[in-house]
Order: structure tokens, then sequence, then C-alpha cells
């Protein structure tokens, strides 16, 4: 059972020997803030194949971190800042990792089209509210706290 805010969600995945995708096209802390769900992923993903998507710019601060295999990067604010080019980043992550399991922890626009683009089996966690009919599991985020006092 994981927590957002005030919402709570059981999310039963099998996440053993699976090709897993997680997004989190946010900010340095924000990408700090999400250590130890990817310490708790790999914990319960035993021979799965991690890959995160992130900001170009913040890739450094993940590459090393010993529960991801792989880095994708996206440059949201140059040559990928556009429908087009979010929708094409999923369509390539969809060829490249084929994912089972594209986990979109954090609910903006950009996060939201890469995961429905990538065409992963399962999609979980955040989604855009507009597109709720195509992700329709999916944890709500109450806004009102920072992230940093989430429970």
């Amino acid at each position: 059972m994981s927590n957002f805010g005030t919402a709570r969600v059981i999310i039963l995945l099998d996440f053993k020997n699976k090709k897993i995708v997680v997004t989190c096209l946010m900010h340095l802390g924000d990408i700090v803030l999400t250590t130890p769900f990817l310490h708790v992923l790999r914990a319960n993903a035993a021979g799965a194949h991690i890959t995160y998507l992130v900001d170009e710019k913040l890739a450094d601060v993940v590459r090393y971190n010993p529960n991801i295999d792989s880095v994708v990067t996206i440059d949201k604010k140059g040559r990928d800042n556009s429908i087009g080019a979010v929708w094409q980043r999923g369509r390539r992550i969809n060829k490249e990792q084929s994912p089972d399991i594209l986990i979109n922890l954090h609910p903006n626009e950009r996060c939201s089209l890469i995961a429905v683009a990538a065409g992963a089996k399962r999609l979980a966690g955040m989604n855009h509210f507009l597109l709720r009919t195509v992700m329709p599991d999916y944890a709500s985020l109450d806004r009102r706290p920072h992230a940093a006092d989430m429970d």
C-alpha cells in the first residue's frame, strides 16, 4: 500500500523479471525524493530491468543509482519541448525498452503522454486528468501539501 497525499493506493503487480520504465520529469528535489521508491521497487523486482526516464539535465543525479539499470533522458526545455517530440520519445521507449510496466511518478502532461505513447502492457502511478480515460489505473495526488510533506 502506498500513500500519495490523502490517496491510498494498492498496486498488485508482479515486478519480477519485467522490463520496467519509471518516469519522473520534475526538478532535482523531486528526483531525490524518488530514491526510496526506487530502492523498494528494486527489492520487489528480482530479475527486472529498471529504466528511469528523467530530464536530460538531471541524468547524472540518477545515473549511478544501484537500483536503476539504465537511464533515458528527455530535453524537456529544449529539443523535446513539443507535443510531437514528447510523443516520439514515448514511441522510442516502446521500441527500445518494450516495457511490461511503466510507472509514472508525476501527473504532469509530459509524463502522462509519454506513458500512453510508450505502450507498456501495464501503466501505474500518476496521470494527468486529461488522460484518465486511457490510463484508468492511477493514484490521485493531493497538491495542497508540498511533496516533502506528503506521507
